[in-house]
């Protein structure tokens, strides 16, 4: 049994879709149970046999998850993830085509968020500084290019994160908060 945190469903389960969620929440462990992943830090029961974990991932048929009252734990490894929060260098005027950080991400995300955006700079290379800009954009670089910071009165870059927690802000309509990129091993 692991000592858990329910953390996601999702229709196409398999093992890489748990496991990011589970690094970047820091945790040790990882369980499937058919389309739920679960998340801890803690293992409090002695494993039962591989015949009782029998049901395949609906998202890779090759990988198991879990079975009728089981659970497929597995080790999070080790990774370099990115530090969250992370240090601010604050909210920039952002017009489409001014390159504030040399690299923007092209991808419709599902969800944003400071740890998304910093994940996907940290998989694309040794960059200094990610950047989000709209709510629902991320961009990466090693420079900040052409550009002063707003005055920090807290009404710049005031636009939710598409669809994840309430109050985690990614930049604003026309302006674009960057943030330090710093990896921490996990």
């Amino acid at each position: 049994m692991l000592y858990y945190i329910f953390f996601r469903n999702d229709s196409k389960m398999e093992a890489s879709v748990c496991v990011f969620d589970c690094q970047s929440s820091r945790m040790k462990y990882f369980g499937l149970q058919s389309n739920q992943c679960f998340c801890g830090n803690v293992l409090s029961s002695v494993p039962m046999s591989d015949d009782e974990c029998h049901s395949r991932c609906p998202g890779n048929k090759k990988e198991t998850c879990g079975g009728l009252s089981a659970m497929s734990v597995y080790r999070v490894p080790s990774v370099m993830v990115p530090l969250v929060p992370a240090p601010s260098r604050g909210c920039y005027v952002f017009v489409y085509g001014h390159k504030l950080l040399s690299i923007e991400v092209k991808k419709n995300f599902e969800f944003l968020s400071q740890q998304v955006c910093a994940s996907e700079c940290l998989a694309r290379g040794k960059y200094s500084f990610f950047g989000l800009a709209w709510g629902n954009r991320c961009f990466c670089g090693n420079q900040i290019n052409r550009g002063t910071a707003l005055p920090s009165n807290k009404i710049f870059c005031r636009t939710q994160c598409k669809n994840f927690h309430h109050g985690e802000l990614c930049g604003g309509d026309g302006q674009m908060e960057i943030f330090d990129l710093v990896a921490v091993t996990n």
